[in-house]
């Protein structure tokens, strides 16, 4: 089974920037960000996102958002099925 596959990709660290062409690259392998030929798109591509940011007072622009904290509401043991059925609830006909 490929990294790809196995969902160890996902733990590798990304780039700040990706861009991609979709069309000739569809599994985006090749990252095109910071060729020379494709500055302008790039440029406003970043433009774009950071009016957007703004637009919508997205958090990250205030820095990186914290992982959530755990509950611990999938900790410890569980009921089963039948425990879960409370008998004043079930209806009869």
């Amino acid at each position: 089974m490929s990294p790809s596959a196995q969902g160890i990709d996902d733990l590798a660290p990304r780039p700040r920037v990706e861009l991609y062409d979709l069309e000739a690259d569809p599994h985006e392998t090749h990252n095109l960000a910071g060729a020379e030929s494709l500055a302008e798109i790039e440029k406003d591509l970043a433009e774009r996102l950071s009016s957007r940011q703004h637009a919508t007072q997205d958090p990250l622009l205030h820095g990186v958002i914290p992982a959530a904290r755990r509950t611990g509401t999938n900790r410890g043991p569980h009921p089963n099925r039948t425990e879960l059925i409370e008998p004043q609830f079930i209806q009869r006909s």
